[in-house]
């Protein structure tokens, strides 16, 4: 898998003309990949919740090397599978997690479910070439 991954990122023609899904493109890691993607010539679909309010990554990058952003709630299934029938993204960066931070919305548990919920509906009805995760949790959080 480590070949796999260094030969994907070396070679800048793989992310070429691909149809990626990158959910919370508007926070901070989930923006500065859908700009590196689409630099690579990836056609990047977001889908995320409302940036934060003032300054951040999301507002400052703009949105013109997006195909569509899409600002709704993973949790939102029925929104969320008309954004992916839409898109048909050959690969999904699944970015949008509550992370650790200093004003959580969700809690890590209430994270993961939601997660496993959306792949098991997401996975039903499409054929990806690849779905990968970038989310942090807190272990102690998962405990309770």
């Amino acid at each position: 898998m480590e070949n796999l991954v260094n030969i994907t990122m070396a070679n800048s023609n793989f992310w070429y003309k691909k149809k990626v899904l990158v959910t919370g493109h508007t926070g901070f890691k989930g923006a500065w990949a859908a700009y590196w993607l689409a630099c690579k010539g990836a056609h990047i679909t977001g889908l995320a919740l409302q940036p934060d309010p003032g300054p951040n990554l999301f507002d400052l990058l703009g949105q013109d090397h997006l195909q569509a952003s899409n600002l709704v709630d993973l949790r939102d299934m029925p929104k969320v599978q008309a954004v992916v029938r839409e898109a048909q993204p050959d690969l999904v960066l699944h970015m949008a997690a509550q992370t650790l931070s200093w004003r959580p919305s969700l809690s890590s548990a209430q994270t993961v479910q939601m997660t496993a919920d959306w792949y098991a509906a997401f996975l039903s009805g499409m054929s990806l070439s690849a779905m990968t995760v970038a989310q942090i949790y807190q272990y102690e959080d998962l405990q309770k």
